[in-house]
């Protein structure tokens, strides 16, 4: 594979020199590929509240962690956080309990940070902390968080970062201590964080219990097991075939001469997640083709510049931009159909980025409108053998341009 994708990179320079000169680095930095490049601060997707299962704490839900990082170190503080999912998805709960009206409430739960591979932990007193209810902080109405604090002033907290304009990402789970035993904290250390979460929807209450490992004081994120990042490349994607599910879709730009769409999501499998690495610096996965087509909401009127569907060759590593994490492909016409691994291009954690921006197109299209978004992606392995990703979203509603 290596060997297929090398003379493709040297076409890749030429066709981003050609239809990306927006995207060089030249420009501002949020025009990069990885983006964000947001005009808009579009709303999550319309997903429903997760549905809670009853679940005690001896047999909590387990929320896996994909990276932690201890986010200050202070003398008046110990910031650590993780990042991860799990099912039902915390990053969904958000919309529905920070809300006025919240159907999901965050009645309490528990922190405790050890010593990396050992039982000793660096509270005050050696114990877990324990926390009240997680509500909205006061009187600084502040969005898309949740927080608890005990009589130390350690903080347990959840942060939305979506709701909190912070950027796309999945949910974060911070633990802040305020005093801790100075005698076993010291930066030649590692440390473990563990924390549960006390969650009730229409009297039905379960656990979630979560951390992260390993975390040093320097500020590094630190990759867990639940990363899925691949050190070896699959031999065959045959069988992976399906549609995406979203956390997001939406207009994240509009100006008079580019449309940028982003659906946020993966399979269920989490495939194009873990191809990430492979599809770029790695090599080993390669996506040869992908097709996106536009329609009028509910209809199957499509409404692309040409009135047809979009078809893009490969999707290339942009080397020549120096941009990590990244693959895309131009068409004619200089649209240009991306996929962003967050983790990898240096954004905050979270699903894929399935990106189409339009260069041109139909006059319909307009602030007010509703539009309906499919791109499909080809990917193939060693053994030949394609797959085929499907992202869709309805509904799309184009904001005003700027």
């Amino acid at each position: 594979m290596k060997s297929f994708r090398l003379p493709l990179l040297l076409l890749a320079s030429l066709t981003l020199a050609l239809g990306l000169g927006a995207c060089s680095r030249s420009q501002h930095l949020s025009d990069s590929l990885a983006g964000p490049g947001r005009d808009h601060q579009a709303p999550l997707a319309a997903v429903p509240c997760p549905t809670i299962v009853a679940a005690p704490l001896d047999s909590a839900v387990q929320f896996v962690a994909t990276s932690g990082l201890t986010a200050s170190y202070t003398p008046r503080r110990i910031r650590m956080e993780t990042m991860g999912f799990s099912n039902p998805s915390l990053t969904d709960m958000g919309p529905c309990a920070t809300g006025n009206n919240p159907t999901i409430k965050f009645l309490g739960g528990h922190a405790n940070v050890f010593i990396h591979g050992t039982t000793r932990s660096i509270t005050t007193t050696g114990q877990p902390l324990t926390f009240g209810p997680l509500l909205v902080p006061a009187p600084v109405l502040e969005k898309g968080v949740l927080l608890a604090q005990d009589a130390q002033t350690n903080v347990l907290e959840v942060i939305w970062p979506t709701l909190a304009n912070l950027g796309f990402g999945d949910a974060v789970v911070r633990v802040q201590l305020a005093r801790w035993n100075t005698g076993l904290v010291t930066t030649a250390q590692t440390y473990d964080v563990v924390w549960d979460l006390l969650i009730e929807q229409n009297g039905t209450q379960m656990w979630l219990k979560g951390g992260a490992e390993r975390l040093n004081l320097f500020g590094a994120v630190v990759i867990q097991p639940g990363a899925s990042i691949p050190t070896v490349c699959p031999q065959s994607l045959q069988g992976t075939d399906g549609a995406t599910v979203n956390q997001f879709a939406g207009v994240v730009q509009y100006r008079a001469n580019r449309m940028r769409f982003e659906i946020f999501g993966d399979l269920p499998s989490g495939v194009i997640g873990a191809s990430g690495s492979c599809a770029t610096d790695i090599g080993g996965i390669v996506f040869p083709a992908a097709t996106a087509n536009l329609y009028r909401a509910g209809t199957r009127i499509p409404v692309t510049s040409t009135g047809k569907e979009l078809v893009f060759p490969p999707l290339l590593f942009p080397g020549v931009l120096l941009e990590p994490g990244v693959i895309t492909s131009a068409d004619v016409n200089k649209n240009v159909i991306t996929i962003v691994w967050p983790q990898l291009a240096g954004l905050p954690p979270g699903p894929p980025i399935l990106r189409l921006q339009l260069a041109k197109w139909n006059p319909w299209v307009r602030t007010g409108q509703k539009v309906d978004l499919t791109m499909t992606f080809t990917a193939v392995a060693a053994d030949g053998k394609l797959a085929t990703y499907t992202a869709s979203a309805k509904d799309i509603l184009i904001p005003t341009a700027k």
